[in-house]
């Protein structure tokens, strides 16, 4: 199986107040395979992520690779069309490092699965969480990677092939069932 990593999403901090919900939010970018949780950066809302952020972000990601998974060849890079995955800097760092994109459209929530499939979980681990400071999101973001079980990150990954030919039968149409978790 090869290497997809995947996702980006915003999440949220504990609430106090709902007047204060905005701004604790964080912008969560995570890529992950069949093994697990491989790099992720969290940034405040506030922070606007360009094109080249995100270049920056992948090279990052290379590292996290080598360290990771070492014997990894071929690396398929599952991600939307948003602007930060299509931008020409991005189409250039991935011919670069020979990774195999795989891009689908930004509301084709068939084929963006991956996302529900990690996100909704850590919604749920981070509720019970007290989150006071960026330091304790981290460390809850990381306690959540952590405890998540192989089965956990390989089912994700691997349920892909399944859920494309089901969107493809319905012609990309919008699916609505419990198929989602």
């Amino acid at each position: 199986m090869h290497d997809t990593p995947s996702g980006s999403h915003t999440t949220q901090s504990h609430q106090r107040s709902r007047n204060r919900t905005h701004q604790r939010k964080h912008l969560l970018f995570v890529w992950w395979n069949a093994k697990g949780s491989i790099y992720y950066e969290l940034f405040p809302t506030s922070r606007t992520v360009t094109a080249t952020i995100y270049v920056d972000q992948l090279q990052k990601l290379v590292g996290a690779i080598r360290e990771k998974r070492p014997r990894r060849s071929v690396v398929h890079l599952l991600h939307d069309n948003t602007r930060l995955h299509v931008a020409s800097g991005t189409h250039q760092k991935t011919t670069k490092l020979d990774w195999h994109p795989v891009i689908h459209s930004s509301y084709s929530p068939g084929l963006a699965l991956p996302d529900y499939h990690l996100f909704h979980p850590l919604k749920f681990h981070l509720r019970e969480k007290q989150i006071d400071k960026y330091d304790d999101l981290k460390m809850a973001v990381d306690d959540f990677f952590m405890s998540q079980s192989p089965e956990f990150w390989a089912k994700n990954i691997s349920d892909l092939p399944n859920r494309w030919v089901r969107v493809t039968d319905h012609n990309g149409g919008y699916i609505i069932d419990s198929w989602w978790f």
